[in-house]
């Protein structure tokens, strides 16, 4: 028998069930709303119970007869540990991934040098044109370039090898590394782009988005999916009330017990090989007998999406303002919607493997809507 030391979902549906309430009687005895008692008992072990609620839940254990009490805690300590069969084959064994993290830069200053001075890059499958430039490394950063598009936008890709002993301790890296890469990025850049051009600018990091590429692993077939999903949404694992400080719920042994897979991600596969998409990211394993889509197809997919979501968001901005988007003339509203149509839409040539995972990046990203306010915006401007 244990106490209940963090509220979850699953302890406070075991609660109600043990008091043989209704959803609207549990909810009226505790003071919440019914909405309340439902996302608990949909949420699961998943979902954490507020500081506040957890309180008023403790309270109610308290006013418990005995017997009752006891059964309680008994239901709460047998839920919590999963059967042998539903112990995860990850436990211990490890695993590692190639890490991309895209970060969108604003620049304070006339591209059009910046971009001369780079390197010239393939297209990807937007045909957007773009050059890029090597930007020196620091804290474990392995690769770093900085993709300068032409119409004005650039994007630092940071790739690094990483190992983790469980989907929680990457998730306990990932959030800090956000904050501490931006402001990496900050000044990198910043650097970077003054010895290019010759006079000092503000580089202004928006937002990271991260794509994993599991490349080695323990899990078998049978958890890979929970594994890919846990991955691309890795948040579930941590509390992130302190988000530059995230702590582990414990539940990942918990969500591959009961195969999780995540509501809003998209799945998209090859012959055998596995990927899943959701709103924070991307993660793929590609099985190593098949080659019909590789990492570098994805990385190229989002450094376009990446890209335009920054000059949509940019350019709504503006309207949000109450000022009209204003783009040179070869990147009017034709241009954008030009360059929305091509990434938007599979090529005949395209295998089916491409075709799925650009649906999915596009579809948890809400990019064609943002496309076509934008473009609008633009045309209404012009």
């Amino acid at each position: 028998m244990v106490s209940i030391e963090r509220w979850t979902g699953q302890e406070a549906g075991l609660l109600q069930e043990v008091l043989r309430l209704s959803i609207r009687q549990f909810a009226q005895q505790l003071g919440v709303n019914p909405a309340t008692v439902q996302n608990w008992k949909k949420g699961g072990a998943g979902l954490m119970v507020s500081y506040e609620l957890q309180q008023v839940l403790d309270a109610q254990v308290q006013l418990l007869p005995e017997a009752v009490r006891l059964t309680f805690l008994e239901r709460c300590s047998a839920a919590s540990i999963p059967s042998a069969s539903q112990q995860p084959a990850s436990a211990g064994s490890g695993f590692a991934v190639n890490s991309h993290q895209f970060v969108p830069v604003r620049l304070e200053l006339e591209h059009t040098e910046l971009y001369r001075a780079g390197e010239p890059y393939g297209s990807g499958p937007g045909n957007l044109a773009q050059r890029t430039l090597v930007v020196p490394g620091g804290d474990g950063h392995h690769h770093c370039r900085l993709h300068v598009y032409e119409f004005g936008v650039a994007v630092l890709h940071i790739q690094q090898r990483m190992e983790f002993d469980s989907i929680t301790d990457l998730a306990v890296w990932r959030y800090p590394s956000y904050e501490h890469n931006r402001a990496w990025a900050r000044t990198a850049v910043s650097d970077l782009v003054s010895d290019v051009v010759g006079r000092s600018i503000a580089a202004v990091p928006q937002y990271t988005l991260s794509v994993y590429e599991l490349i080695r692993h323990g899990w078998g077939a049978e958890n890979l999916v929970t594994a890919l999903h846990l991955l691309a949404t890795p948040g579930v694992l941590v509390d992130r009330t302190v988000e530059t400080a995230p702590v582990s719920l414990g539940t990942e042994p918990l969500r591959f017990g009961e195969r999780w897979t995540h509501s809003d991600a998209i799945e998209f596969t090859g012959a055998t090989s596995r990927g899943v998409a959701g709103w924070s990211g991307v993660s793929y394993w590609q099985d190593p007998g098949e080659t019909a889509l590789s990492i570098d197809d994805i990385v190229a997919m989002e450094l376009d999406t990446q890209a335009l979501w920054s000059l949509s968001s940019e350019l709504l901005h503006r309207v949000e303002e109450g000022a009209d988007p204003q783009m040179p003339e070869q990147f009017g509203w034709r241009w954008l919607r030009g360059a929305a149509s091509r990434l938007t839409s599979a090529r005949p040539t395209e295998s089916a493997a491409h075709r799925a995972m650009r649906a999915a990046v596009l579809g948890t990203s809400d990019l064609p809507e943002r496309l076509r306010d934008a473009w609008s915006a633009l045309k209404e401007a012009s």
